[in-house]
């Protein structure tokens, strides 16, 4: 039996070699075949999460965007009587986001939110858009409050309506060329190619930056006119201080008076003389009754 067993081997040894050797190759292949499909599985998932986070990373980008479209028109009550009012006109046109300074601030705040929760799957183009618009966004908000100008948010609207449109208008044709690429890369926002996409940015939007001009260059002739306008708000504030005041108690009206050394002097209904310490500029004092409203302006 052992050498049938024996012969069989000899004669076949060829053939089984042959068929063991297949029988190997064919289970690595077939290894190697459903492992690269897997990869390739896998790969097409992970995609498709990428891409989902980088479309819903633009959308969000674009709706913050799409704030900066609506616009108004101060003194509207003011304009309807003009007999030839064009609301296409710049002039006096501002947008909603300007409408106060809390409006403004948290289309501010939005912007960095969304750089924080989506940055790192925008394009460098997106990305710098929103780089800038917080970081140029929040210096019109001081400036406006550098000049005392918090309370004509919608005429400094007027003034920065076309850097804040420059703006809009780049960010709207970046988000749109990305959503036509459906890109599928992550991108880390750092080194050369992150630096020359934010330099290109501001070399494009400051051109006819008007806030570049006001801080910059503020002997302009520009500057110059914007600045006299800006003047022309503080003193229609400083007028609106100076009208009539009338007493709280009995609605008779008020003599304002400038404080010396920290006191007021007036004179109570009874005819006696009062004093009372004081550390604003300036009081307003009813001759008849004796009320007194202190200021904290001259």
């Amino acid at each position: 039996m052992s050498e049938i067993l024996h012969n069989f081997l000899v004669v076949y040894a060829g053939e089984i070699l042959t068929g063991i050797v297949v029988a190997v190759v064919s289970v690595a292949a077939s290894h190697i075949f459903y492992r690269f499909k897997l990869r390739k599985e896998q790969k097409v998932r992970f995609q498709d999460v990428i891409g989902e986070k980088i479309a819903n990373a633009l959308l969000a980008v674009w709706d913050i965007e799409r704030k900066a479209h609506t616009q108004e028109i101060y003194d509207i009550e003011k304009r309807l009587d003009e007999e030839q009012v064009s609301f296409l006109n710049p002039e006096g046109v501002y947008l909603a986001i300007m409408s106060d300074s809390n409006a403004f601030l948290e289309f501010v705040f939005e912007i960095n939110d969304a750089r924080g929760d989506y940055e790192k799957y925008l394009s460098d183009e997106v990305a710098a858009h929103l780089w800038y618009g917080s970081s140029r966004f929040m210096e019109m908000a001081n400036f406006i409050a550098r000049e005392g100008m918090v309370n004509h948010y919608p005429e400094m609207g007027t003034i920065f309506l076309f850097d804040i449109l420059d703006w809009r208008d780049s960010l709207e044709k970046a988000i749109v060329r990305d959503i036509n690429r459906h890109s599928t890369k992550v991108v880390a926002h750092r080194g050369k190619k992150w630096e020359k996409a934010k330099e290109k940015l501001q070399e494009k939007l400051h051109k006819k930056n008007v806030l570049n001009e006001l801080i910059n260059n503020p002997n302009g002739e520009e500057a110059r006119m914007l600045y006299l306008f800006i003047d022309g708000l503080r003193e229609s504030d400083k007028n609106a201080e100076e009208e009539i005041m009338k007493c709280l108690r009995c609605e008779k009206e008020m003599e304002k008076v400038t404080l010396s050394q920290g006191i007021v002097l007036y004179e109570g209904k009874t005819g006696d003389k009062q004093q009372e310490p004081c550390s604003p500029k300036s009081a307003y004092i009813c001759k008849n009754c004796g009320y007194v409203e202190l200021s904290l302006k001259e």
